[in-house]
């Protein structure tokens, strides 16, 4: 039996994605991290906080999905190359 699962380059794309976008946000908090402690910047940091994490959340969850949908991937390519093996005894015989 098959698994269904959603395509992996759509999947792979969104993760490049997020990965520019998580990145982006990190960037910002280590700047903002850097600046001199005022009330305007200690606001300013804790959005870039808020923002850091959700971004970061949201990319280790796609990495993840992406991951799952390759080991699916290889373990089909595993499985219809062993299918074909078998059959392909089956007609030797």
């Amino acid at each position: 039996m098959r698994h269904r699962y959603d395509p992996v380059v759509p999947c792979h794309n969104h993760l490049s994605f997020s990965r520019i976008e998580y990145d982006a946000y990190r960037t910002d908090l280590e700047l903002l991290a850097q600046a001199p402690r005022t009330d305007a910047n200690t606001a300013r940091l804790e959005e870039a906080q808020q923002n850091y994490e959700l971004h970061k959340v949201n990319f280790e969850k796609l990495r993840s999905d992406v991951s799952i949908k390759l080991k699916f991937l290889d373990e089909n390519r595993v499985n219809d190359f062993g299918c074909l093996l078998t059959y392909g005894q089956f007609m030797l015989c």
